[in-house]
């Protein structure tokens, strides 16, 4: 796909450091005039500026009853799949230069996998995400899905930025999830309930070797799919908004049997 904005320079050494560090990452891939429409309508989204009715499985709100919005609807700005709902997100996912990166890193043609807009209001001043891995709800095999978190704004610590486990990804096992309690429960889905979160338990972690990683509008952090990483929360009292997606290779064998998937997933650890 041909794309109007111009190529950038990729540091020759990124392939290895995304295979030994599970994550690496592009400054500058996307240009301002690309990131505009997209976070644009993200906060048209969030000010209620929509018609999707409620439950939506591609929208998820903190309260769809509140309807005293600028455009008379729910809140909402986090979105399931948004490339397949308006063109203003596919042509911001199918971008040439990601593409390209990912077919480097991974070795190979890619196809879609997922995406999903991430929008976190500055009122709230909450929501953190806690270690996890995305293959632990995707179900890929190891090496054959990448995901790449694009900065719509300036993220850091207290605002937004990811954080990664160097190397966590390397025995290619798939960790324990625990459900815990989010400090802001939201609903998405065609059911309209609250969303279940989950984490790699706290005693798991081992956080001296974590790397916080600031970010520019238009960098992208890409990490594989059995990558340790979390997300910062929003304490910076703006509208903090990114684009996660994830790509796999043009293959059919990615999705794990569940035998595979029994033999790579780690048990609970047991109770003291």
């Amino acid at each position: 796909m041909k794309t109007r904005s111009p190529s950038i320079d990729i540091d020759p050494t990124l392939k290895a450091r995304f295979a030994e560090d599970g994550y690496c990452i592009v400054r500058g891939l996307y240009t301002p005039e690309e990131l505009e429409p997209v976070r644009n309508r993200l906060e048209e989204l969030w000010e209620g500026r929509h018609d999707y009715p409620w439950p939506n499985e591609k929208l998820s709100t903190n309260d769809p009853n509140d309807r005293n919005t600028p455009g008379g609807n729910y809140r909402s700005g986090s979105l399931q799949l948004p490339a397949s709902l308006e063109s203003v997100f596919s042509t911001f996912a199918r971008n040439a230069r990601l593409v390209s990166v990912m077919e480097t890193l991974l070795g190979g043609p890619v196809k879609p996998f997922t995406d999903q807009t991430i929008f976190k209001p500055g009122i709230q001043k909450a929501n953190r995400s806690f270690y996890h891995q995305d293959t632990f709800y995707w179900r890929l095999r190891p090496g054959v899905c990448i995901n790449a978190w694009i900065a719509l704004d300036e993220v850091d610590r207290d605002s937004c930025a990811l954080a990664f486990l160097p190397g966590s990804h390397r025995n290619w096992r798939i960790a324990f999830h625990e459900e815990y309690w989010d400090e802001v429960r939201f609903s998405r889905g065609k059911d309209g309930k609250a969303v279940t979160r989950r984490r790699i338990p706290q005693s798991a972690i081992d956080d001296s070797t974590e790397i916080l990683t600031p970010g520019k509008p238009g960098d992208a952090f890409f990490f594989n799919n059995y990558t340790w990483h979390r997300a910062e929360p929003n304490l910076s009292g703006l509208n903090k908004a990114a684009y996660a997606i994830a790509c796999q290779l043009d293959r059919t064998d990615n999705p794990l049997s569940e035998k595979e998937l029994e033999a790579l997933t780690d048990k609970a650890p047991a109770k003291p």
